[in-house]
């Protein structure tokens, strides 16, 4: 089972979405229990923007390890793929209180309440992050997009002005602002050894 994830992830990385889905499906054929191997599957239909059997896969994952904060907040990201915010607002809500000082949730649980329409309390939630960790660039900027919408240039430039990121800022945005179909697995190693 490990050798068919590793080569899946191989195969995710490079852009082999099928490969993937096929090699992630044989890891668990083998072993069925393994949340890892079922999150990766979900990441691989994510990477197809099949984003119902996404779904599927990250919630039997979560089934399997319910306490692992990160993959409530990946499926957050697929639910939002499917303009289902109030699962997506859900699924980052648990992800927070599996990990409250996760700034990234908070930033991310903010812009989907921000999508449903609530920009007040998405406002509220992206300030929580910027509490919990004020170098984190991403809800300075997120604050600043939400001020330049709402009409507040003033405030907008100062918001996207207060913090330029490092290298290691933009690393940290990728992991925490959500999947993309061409981001790959985040998380822990994905990687059995």
């Amino acid at each position: 089972a490990k050798v068919h994830n590793n080569l899946g992830i191989i195969y995710l990385d490079q852009g082999k979405n099928d490969e993937a889905i096929s090699a992630f499906q044989r890891a668990i054929n083998i072993e069925s229990e393994d949340a890892l191997y079922h999150s990766n599957l979900g990441r691989a239909y994510e990477a197809k923007e099949k984003y119902a059997d996404a779904v599927s896969e990250f919630r039997r994952a979560i089934e399997l390890d319910p306490r692992v904060a990160w993959l409530y907040s990946v499926l957050g990201s697929m639910y939002a793929g499917l303009h289902q915010f109030d699962d997506a607002i859900a699924a980052l809500q648990r992800a927070i209180e599996l990990d409250p000082k996760e700034a990234g949730f908070y930033n991310t649980l903010g812009w989907y309440w921000i999508r449903k329409g609530d920009l007040s309390r998405g406002e509220l939630e992206i300030q929580a992050a910027v509490e919990l960790d004020p170098r984190y660039y991403p809800a300075h900027l997120n604050l600043g997009l939400l001020s330049a919408y709402q009409g507040k240039t003033k405030e907008a430039r100062a918001l996207s002005q207060r913090t330029l990121p490092t290298k290691a800022q933009k690393r940290q945005h990728a992991i925490h602002s959500g999947p993309s179909p061409k981001t790959p697995a985040k998380g822990p190693s994905l990687m059995r050894k």
